[in-house]
């Protein structure tokens, strides 16, 4: 159980660990044509197979997301049998694609298999090793990357050397280091600004566990870097998982207190922004007016007036199918819907979900989704602090996947597993207590 884990550190867990994680944050890199992000979801496999030759003990609670996606792959493979003998899809694979039709498919399904071997491989990491270890490591990680981002920033604008960018573009061609934006955007060792954003919410949180000024210097670098990268998206995931966290987890003067040093930090990290960041032409530095501008339209018209619009165009003209299209089928008929010889994207891990598995499938999914807030909710008298954390990193994730992400990621699966860990260590400490009250009775 849980207990004979605790406070044994673990080599091979910590190890894997850190090495998928970090390739985690190397989308723009690839070696022999293999994406260095592919090989860390390799290794995330092979290390959670030889996990399992080690024949460790596993509380039936961890098994329930592992439940829930075979469910979604059931539902997937379900509707890829009914609809492929009515859509041609492997016809609909642009001729530009990296891979031929099935091994499109398998990538699809595979980015699900890497989110269950992450997950129990962060799970036995947090039996073995404790959530401040697993934070030290991630804010870390996320330090490591912020200034290798900042150092990125200044190599584009000044000409210095810089690691080349060997994978392809999400664009289909060469990587883009500029982009039509007020101010010049950093992207580190991602393709896109708005994925390096994304990927720093996890590490930028995990900081608030602990109160020292290395964490306090790691949580400025790392806001720092995510306004840097323009990215309303990340920017609107550690404000909102911050606030609403914030205001469930502690009384309101605290979370008044909280929120106003969260202000501070942020003001900081902006007031160094305007004195670091590099207009385009005709641009501006003012990163309030220019997130602002970008909020207006989609508050007025909704999403469809975002840079997402031809996504919800779809979702107007396609009925949500009873029976999904499968993984990655429902993404070549928004490609081909599009027209720009691409495979598309939904940029939206439910509307992905919803389409790729229908409403069966898409009732799963949310079930998983939801689990993790339930049990984190479901000891408020706990260790606050560390539910805030978990709870703030977790709301900022399920703001990500609705407009920017629509896959499981490597981050996603550590967080998932850090709140259900939450749980079951904070039951097992109540049913320590409950024994000793009774026997002291």
């Amino acid at each position: 159980m849980v207990s004979r884990y605790t406070n044994t550190p673990d080599r091979f867990t910590y190890y894997w660990l850190v090495v998928i994680y970090f390739l985690s944050a190397t989308e723009a890199y690839q070696i022999f044509s293999v994406p260095l992000q592919w090989i860390g979801s390799l290794l995330a496999i092979l290390s959670f197979i030889l996990f399992l030759v080690k024949d460790r003990t596993c509380h039936v609670l961890y098994l329930f997301p592992l439940l829930l996606v075979i469910a979604l792959f059931f539902f997937s493979m379900l509707g890829w049998l009914f609809w492929s003998s009515r859509i041609e899809f492997e016809h609909l694979l642009p001729s530009g694609a990296t891979t031929d039709y099935y091994q499109f498919i398998s990538l699809r399904y595979l980015q699900y298999i890497v989110f269950v071997a992450v997950y129990f491989l962060t799970v036995d990491y947090l039996k073995r090793n404790g959530l401040l270890k697993l934070a030290s490591t991630v804010v870390f990680s996320g330090v490591v990357v912020s200034i290798y981002a900042v150092y990125v920033y200044i190599a584009q604008i000044y000409g210095f050397p810089e690691v080349p960018r060997s994978r392809i573009g999400t664009g289909g061609e060469g990587q883009s280091v500029n982009f039509t934006y007020a101010f010049h955007r950093a992207m580190g060792s991602f393709r896109e600004p708005s994925h390096l954003a994304q990927w720093l919410v996890l590490p930028f949180f995990m900081t608030f566990l602990g109160k020292s000024y290395l964490h306090l210097g790691s949580r400025f670098l790392i806001v720092f870097v995510v306004i840097l990268t323009g990215s309303l998206t990340g920017i609107l995931s550690i404000f909102i998982g911050y606030l609403f966290a914030m205001l469930i987890v502690f009384p309101l003067r605290l979370s008044l207190l909280g929120i106003g040093k969260f202000g501070v930090t942020i003001l900081l990290a902006v007031f160094v922004f305007s004195n670091f960041a590099i207009p385009n032409e005709g641009g501006s530095i003012d990163i309030l007016s220019v997130l602002i501008d970008r909020l207006i339209p989609i508050m007025q018209d909704g999403m469809e007036a975002s840079n997402r619009g031809h996504i919800y165009e779809y979702v107007a003209l396609h009925n949500i199918p009873l029976i999904g299209y499968g993984f990655g089928n429902a993404n070549l008929l928004i490609g081909d819907y599009m027209g720009l010889g691409l495979v598309g994207s939904f940029l939206n891990l439910y509307l992905n979900v919803i389409y790729s598995t229908g409403y069966f499938g898409f009732l799963f999914a949310i079930l998983l989704i939801i689990v993790p807030v339930v049990l984190l909710l479901r000891f408020r008298a706990a260790d606050k602090n560390r539910q805030f954390v978990l709870l703030a990193a977790y709301i900022g994730w399920l703001l990500i996947y609705f407009s920017l992400v629509e896959e499981v990621s490597i981050s996603f699966a550590i967080i998932y597993a850090a709140c259900v860990n939450y749980y079951q260590c904070q039951a097992q400490v109540m049913c320590s207590n409950k024994q000793a009250s009774s026997t002291t009775a």
